[in-house]
C-alpha cells in the first residue's frame, strides 16, 4: 500500500534513473501530484503504461481526467485485461467507457483511444509470498499492463526513432487487433495488443 505522493515520487525517481518506459500496475489515480509527475516524465520522452483497474466498471465511472499535457497523453497507454481466450474481456477488468483526458491546452482524447487490451488472466509470475523462487498464477490488469510495457520496450529497442519522435505508444495503439464493436470502442478501446503487426511496415 502507499499514497499518491509515493507513486509520484516513484515516477520521478524512475525518470531520474533513466527509465524509458514506466509500468504502473496500480489503480489509475489522476491526482495532482501524479499528474505532475507523468507530465514531467513525458516531457523527457518517457512512456507510461497504466493498469486499467479491476472493478468491472467504466474507468473513473466515465469522469474526465484533467491536467495532463498533450505530450503526456500521447505518451500514455491504459491497459485492460482479457480472459484466458485472449478474445474477450476478463470479468473483472475495467473498460475505457466514455470518459476522456482533457489536456492543459483544452483538447480531448477519449480513454478508449488510449486503451489497449492484453492477456491478464492466469499469468505465470513470481509469487514471493509462497517462498523464494516460487511462481504463481495471477490475474488482473496489473498483469496485462506489463505485456504492453514489454511490447513498447521491444519496439523502441528495434527502432529508437520511435522514442525520439515519441510515437511508440501511438504505433502500438494503431496496430492493435480490433475486438468488439468495429473500430475504437468503449469496451476494448483500440483492441488487442499485436506486436507482430506493430513490427510490420506501417
Amino acid at each position: 500500500s502507499g499514497t499518491s505522493a509515493d507513486v509520484a515520487n516513484g515516477i520521478n525517481r524512475a525518470v531520474a534513473a533513466g527509465s524509458a518506459i514506466i509500468n504502473l500496475s496500480l489503480t489509475f489515480m489522476p491526482t495532482a501530484d501524479i499528474v505532475a509527475a507523468v507530465n514531467a516524465a513525458a516531457a523527457k520522452g518517457v512512456f507510461i503504461v497504466w493498469a486499467g483497474g479491476n472493478s468491472s466498471q467504466a474507468l473513473l465511472n466515465n469522469a474526465n481526467s484533467l491536467g495532463f499535457t498533450q505530450a503526456a497523453i500521447s505518451h500514455l497507454i491504459l491497459a485492460g485485461a482479457l480472459d484466458t481466450t485472449a478474445a474477450k474481456n476478463a470479468s473483472y477488468t475495467n473498460t475505457p467507457g466514455t470518459g476522456s483526458f482533457v489536456s492543459t491546452s483544452g483538447t480531448q482524447a477519449t480513454y478508449a483511444s488510449r486503451w489497449i487490451t492484453a492477456p491478464g488472466t492466469n499469468i505465470l509470475a513470481p509469487g514471493i509470498m509462497y517462498g523464494s523462487g516460487a511462481m504463481a498464477l495471477w490475474s488482473g490488469t496489473s498483469m496485462a499492463a506489463p505485456v504492453v510495457s514489454g511490447s513498447l520496450a521491444l519496439l523502441e529497442s528495434a527502432w529508437p526513432i520511435l522514442k525520439t519522435n515519441g510515437t511508440a505508444a501511438n504505433l502500438l495503439l494503431a496496430t492493435a487487433t480490433d475486438l468488439g464493436a468495429k473500430g475504437v470502442d468503449t469496451s476494448y478501446g483500440t483492441g488487442l495488443v499485436n506486436l507482430g503487426t506493430a513490427f510490420q511496415p506501417y
